[in-house]
């Protein structure tokens, strides 16, 4: 049974949600203001130096050498608001704007996935206000990190390639625009380029269906168009990366302060790790002070004998002091190593004004990565089934409230069972779109998810805000589940 709605009732109903989310948000924002330490102020920094004409870097100081350790995305966003006297407050209060125009985008989303007009406003309207009460993503608007502009970014990613693999003929131009949207949020975050691994995957899929086979002309052209557009999006940072002798993706872990890698450290890190609370003191930590074999929980370890390998390895490193303050390193992008430690960890500043530092030994770090090996030959399934398994489970449920202080353990589970229900409805929108026919934008919505997820199952620091700016499309698919009888769109 259909319910006419007015629509200027309907108009009048969305414009009170959106304000209502709007002044919620700000009151978090207020309220909330998060995260001082670790990669917070590095971002102020590069937007502070960008601003006053110092160049792209996070020195104090002149000489002011250029930088990579962070993609420009997010410091240009702050840089601009700063050049118009925005303070920290005023970031997170235009923070909480732009998470608002997300929850707008997840309701465009899901009406461009319904394939029944009569339901369409229904289904909108339930997205935002879905969208517009979730606290997993509003919280975050507080803070001075990525997520809010990602996941802007990212949903206009696929609100546009939605109308691309909806309208034939002004496909190309669309996914264009979708892949140098998908450019911008690499800029903001380096995994933004999986956006584009999806969108090629949903063309490919598209117009295998529409020609019954693969290689038809116009999907090449798209494809092509996905690509132009991505790297007509990045190619001002790579050239300007390569003027400047730096890398154009900043690196995959944490560098020591003396500007070394221990890869074989990481990888030892990655056959055990499932939660990201577990290396809080083994990897932001990791070259600031020592380490006890105490701060190891008893899963790292298959044996005895393997527990007390990892704990002589672990006061080799702990016996490898140096004073860093007279040194430096480019890779680590600041004059010296204790300027950086106390720009990310100004909780340390007793040990940085003795100027001690520690390092992985090369010898060291090696029998890490021998350890390492040892043990995903053992447990294969358990280093590539149920790891990756268990980090996305704890990512995904994880409390998200620690990232504003102490919570309750009440907030906390509330959080998850109002995860659990966004999971549940998602797969059943999911299901929908599958049952009705809509394969692309299934596609669409679904690799966009999983890719990140794949490459989050893989991490060493299985934080819970990696997976908020999935929580917009999960948004969507859930809100097809409960819009009666809605059906997807090709």
């Amino acid at each position: 049974m259909n319910i006419h709605v007015p629509k200027w009732l309907f108009v009048v109903a969305c414009g009170a949600i959106v304000a209502c989310a709007v002044l919620w948000r700000l009151t978090l924002a207020a309220t909330y203001p998060c995260c001082t330490t670790g990669d917070a102020p590095v971002y102020w920094r590069l937007a502070g130096n960008i601003e006053e004409g110092r160049g792209y870097s996070i020195e104090a100081t002149p000489p002011y050498r250029s930088t990579s350790i962070r993609l420009p995305g997010y410091p240009l966003f702050l840089a601009a608001l700063r050049a118009a006297r925005a303070d920290a407050e005023r970031v997170r209060m235009v923070q909480a704007v732009i998470d608002v125009a997300t929850a707008v985008l997840v309701c465009l989303i899901a009406r461009a996935w319904c394939r029944s007009t009569s339901r369409r406003r229904a289904v909108g309207f339930i997205a935002l206000l879905l969208a517009s009460a979730c606290p997993l993503t509003a919280i975050f608007a507080a803070s001075i990190l990525t997520e809010t502009v990602f996941t802007l970014v990212l949903a206009a990613t696929v609100l546009v390639a939605t109308y691309g693999i909806q309208d034939a003929r002004r496909e190309p131009w669309l996914m264009a625009c979708a892949g140098v949207l998908a450019g911008i949020g690499t800029l903001v975050r380096p995994e933004g380029i999986l956006v584009v691994a999806a969108l090629v995957t949903t063309l490919a899929v598209t117009h295998r269906r529409r020609s019954g086979r693969p290689g038809r002309p116009q999907g090449l052209w798209a494809v092509v168009a996905v690509c132009a557009g991505c790297a007509t999006a990045i190619l001002p940072w790579t050239v300007w990366a390569v003027r400047h002798g730096q890398e154009v993706l900043p690196p995959t872990h944490t560098i020591l302060p003396d500007g070394s890698i221990p890869r074989g450290y990481f990888a030892w890190l990655r056959t055990w790790v499932t939660d990201d609370s577990q290396t809080d003191s083994l990897i932001w930590t990791l070259g600031y002070g020592p380490i006890e074999i105490d701060q190891i929980p008893a899963s790292a370890f298959d044996s005895a004998d393997e527990r007390r390998r990892v704990a002589a390895l672990l006061q080799e490193y702990s016996l490898s002091t140096y004073r860093g303050s007279a040194s430096g390193t480019d890779r680590s992008a600041t004059a010296t190593p204790a300027q950086f430690a106390q720009l990310v960890r100004p909780d340390r500043g007793s040990m940085l004004n003795e100027g001690m530092l520690w390092r992985i030994p090369e010898r060291a770090d090696d029998d890490f990565a021998r350890l390492a090996r040892e043990r995903v030959h053992r447990h294969p399934a358990r280093f590539y089934l149920l790891l990756p398994a268990q980090r996305i489970i704890r990512m995904w449920f994880g409390n998200h409230t620690t990232y504003f202080g102490e919570t309750s353990a009440r907030m906390a589970r509330s959080f998850k069972v109002l995860v659990g229900a966004y999971s549940i409805l998602a797969f059943a929108g999911a299901y929908k779109l599958l049952k009705s026919g809509a394969v692309s934008v299934l596609t669409l919505g679904a690799t966009s998810i999983l890719f990140r997820l794949a490459l989050l199952s893989t991490l060493e620091n299985p934080e819970p805000r990696y997976i908020v700016p999935l929580l917009p499309l999960t948004l969507a698919f859930a809100a097809l589940a409960i819009a009666p009888a809605s059906r997807g769109v090709e």
